[in-house]
């Protein structure tokens, strides 16, 4: 093993198991998260209008900040696109993170700039779980390949407007300058088919080693080096052995396999534009560890609760193993009492590690 190779494991191994020992003292961390979205929290507009103060603990937090969606906080969205300060966070949010929604209309999640570390925390942590937990340092000796939305951004008021990838793309650290594919100029194709078929093109003579991004859309990908090839994916790219991708897909594992001919590590990662939530921890575990210290203070809502007048709202420390919960954020971007929309279920409670099993909609605080 070279100097170089023994420095990235040690490391590797130091920085995941820092993070499962924070999973560990996750209470404390949590208040600790909790206090600095206090401390900002009452000079914003989202707080006095709604009458927030002298929130002091947890109880307080809870008694006084509603549970919203993001239809309950559009208001306050279009008050940011106007260039309005000190709205939902101090100040203005650097960038307005666009979702597409499956009724046609679009979400903008706000994100300010040292949130945009929560999601290179996010990425950089999931990578050194898996090093730590395979050994495999393989990944990082070629190009490295995002399949992601298009990677334009648009500024209206002093806020750039874009997808989340297009978000971090503006972040690459300097470690990863020359490394990674699509170049910028397919990667701000916007229409999705031209897109897979121009990244498949520039790719095929790429030493690629990872594959990251929406399952879907590695699913198309790999089609498609199939179509222009003629061989499976796994024998074009005879070095990738790491595909990390974003959703609830495990059952369709087999899927991908198939195209990429040979076996190969599968990671998956539960990311939504308001935060990078958990990374799978263990190749041999289907749960994910959940991220407790990275800007982002949760709370739980049992499912049973949702449809009374007022849910109950735990903290991480009141969660029982196996129950099922909504989840809620509240985040250093400026979402207050935030309603994701998705079902976990803990599956580990030492660390922190869970299952996504389902989503909702139309939730009301009544």
């Amino acid at each position: 093993m070279s100097f170089v190779d023994f420095c990235i494991k040690n490391l590797a191994n130091f920085l995941s198991e820092s993070q499962i020992n924070n999973s560990r003292r996750a209470e404390d961390i949590q208040h600790d998260i909790l206090t600095r979205l206090i401390n900002v929290g009452e000079s914003t507009a989202y707080w006095k209008e709604k009458g927030i103060k002298n929130v002091r603990s947890y109880l307080d937090f809870k008694q006084q900040i509603p549970l919203v969606t993001y239809d309950d906080i559009v208001p306050y969205i279009d008050r940011i696109k106007q260039g309005e300060a000190n709205v939902l966070w101090l100040g203005k949010p650097n960038f307005l993170a666009k979702t597409h929604l499956s009724n046609g209309n679009t979400k903008y999640i706000p994100i300010s700039k040292n949130f945009v570390e929560n999601f290179e925390f996010g990425a950089k942590q999931t990578l050194f779980h898996y090093l730590k937990n395979s050994g495999n340092k393989n990944f990082y000796a070629g190009k490295l390949l995002g399949l992601t939305k298009c990677a334009q951004l648009d500024e209206v008021n002093g806020i750039f407007f874009g997808f989340l990838s297009g978000i971090a793309n503006k972040f690459i650290p300097w470690y990863l300058k020359g490394k990674t594919l699509p170049s910028s100029k397919i990667n701000c194709i916007d229409e999705e088919n031209e897109k897979i078929a121009q990244v498949a093109q520039e790719s095929l003579d790429q030493n690629v080693t990872l594959v990251a991004g929406g399952f879907s859309f590695i699913k198309s990908f790999f089609e498609k080096i199939i179509e222009l090839s003629g061989k499976k994916v796994g024998d074009v790219f005879k070095n990738l052995s790491t595909v990390i991708y974003n959703g609830n897909f495990r059952k369709d594992e087999r899927q991908l396999t198939e195209l990429f001919g040979r076996k190969i590590d599968f990671i998956q990662t539960y990311i939504v534009s308001e935060g990078f939530i958990a990374a799978q921890y263990s190749r041999e575990n289907n749960d994910l560890l959940l991220m407790v210290d990275n800007d982002i203070f949760y709370e739980f809502i049992p499912v049973k609760s949702l449809g009374e007048e007022k849910p109950t709202r735990l903290q991480i420390n009141e969660i029982q193993l196996d129950e099922e919960y909504a989840l809620v954020l509240s985040t250093t971007s400026g979402l207050w009492g935030y309603v994701v929309g998705d079902i976990i279920k803990f599956t580990s409670l030492d660390p922190y590690k869970i299952i996504v099993i389902g989503h909702f909609d139309n939730f009301k605080n009544k």
